[in-house]
């Protein structure tokens, strides 16, 4: 008699939606179901608004601000061994996205939390909903020993709920190479938008422009298309216009 396949649900942004966690997840999905793994995922996809699926995987949308939408998720994913969650305050409903505390509260399978952000001087409200998050989760992954570190110490997690499993990258070699760059460099890849820290990397590099060589400061990436589509390219101009009266 065959035993069913072990399943992982997986509640994040997904393809086509274009951020960092999406990929992410597509990421994870693909190597949570890699065929030696005896295991599968399957995907509940976080959006602003439903639209047509054409991944297998996506057993449900959760559309931000529908309860409704919500409670389908759930019901779509009970029959799951796991779920694993990827939290970043943005991501939900609600003010810093307090809507996930309303999944936190009804799933009742076992729930792994990947937190994406660790506020250093959290309001309130934003401590309140990464405790309830860490309360209502088997285990929490965090991505920087630092982001352990800070957990136990500002929020007072359990150190043996907390564990550090680093970021990681598929190797991808295509693509433009850039063979004039001036070295040293350095380089902040991804999606643009504010919350990056990417105006301190600007301050910083210009804080080292009597050292010889002087290092140069390359920032790589298209702008966040929520960010986009709510400021336009404000934040961008706001770099390039520090950057020049830095140079």
């Amino acid at each position: 008699m065959m035993m069913p396949t072990p399943t992982v649900a997986l509640v994040s942004t997904y393809p086509p939606t274009v951020c960092g966690l999406a990929t992410f997840t597509s990421n994870l999905s693909v190597a949570i179901a890699a065929p030696e793994s005896g295991w599968s995922a399957v995907v509940v996809r976080i959006m602003d608004r439903a639209e047509a699926d054409a991944h297998e995987e996506v057993v449900a949308q959760w559309i931000t601000g529908d309860r409704a939408s919500l409670h389908r998720a759930v019901a779509a994913i009970e029959s799951s061994d796991a779920v694993v969650l990827q939290h970043e305050y943005g991501l939900f409903g609600g003010p810093d996205g307090e809507d996930v505390l309303e999944l936190i509260e009804v799933v009742r399978v076992p729930l792994v939390a990947v937190l994406h952000t660790v506020l250093p001087d959290p309001t309130p409200r934003q401590r309140h909903i990464l405790e309830q998050v860490m309360a209502g989760a088997s285990l929490t992954v965090v991505q920087s020993e630092a982001a352990r570190r800070r957990l136990i110490a500002v929020y007072g997690a359990d150190t043996e709920q907390v564990v550090v499993v680093p970021h990681g990258a598929a190797a991808n070699f295509t693509g433009p190479v850039l063979t004039d760059i001036e070295r040293p460099a350095v380089l902040t890849w991804g999606l643009v938008g504010p919350g990056k820290g990417i105006e301190h990397g600007i301050s910083a590099v210009a804080l080292l422009q009597q050292r010889s060589p002087a290092p140069v400061y390359i920032v790589a990436g298209q702008t966040h298309p929520k960010v986009l589509a709510a400021q336009g390219e404000h934040y961008r101009h706001q770099l390039q216009d520090q950057s020049a009266r830095s140079a």
